[in-house]
């Protein structure tokens, strides 16, 4: 008996009280959907017109940065911020046509508009 108790209490704790999955998968999707427009060769401006309009804000996009590759890594839910959290690691190409690899961090907000920015913390 105690043990259906149990059960079903950790069950409510662990999928009632947490933000959804599919929220967490979602802001991941519009981080990959932008990082692509700007690996293709885009303008920021083009994420705008997509179904999903969003606001991207990333420095090196717009300082003319080229995004030679990049490789999502963790996403999650930020209680305190509010936010999605998604991990991604870029390889960027300089105007002087030097390559790097950074890991950053970019968060984004679903409502009341898709928004992506740039978390320099880690």
């Amino acid at each position: 008996m105690h043990s259906k108790w149990l059960l079903g209490a950790l069950v409510v704790f662990c999928c009632g009280c947490g933000f959804p999955a599919a929220k967490v998968d979602e802001a991941k999707g519009h981080v990959q959907s932008a990082l692509e427009v700007w690996k293709a060769g885009g303008k920021p401006g083009e994420l705008a017109t997509k179904t999903t309009p969003m606001e991207f804000n990333e420095a090196l996009w717009l300082a003319g940065e080229k995004l030679v590759d990049f490789q999502m890594g963790k996403s999650s839910y930020v209680d305190a911020a509010a936010v999605v959290r998604c991990e991604v690691k870029l390889t960027l190409r300089n105007k002087k046509g030097k390559e790097r690899t950074e890991v950053v961090n970019y968060d984004v907000t679903l409502t009341p508009a898709v928004k992506v920015v740039f978390n320099p913390m880690p």
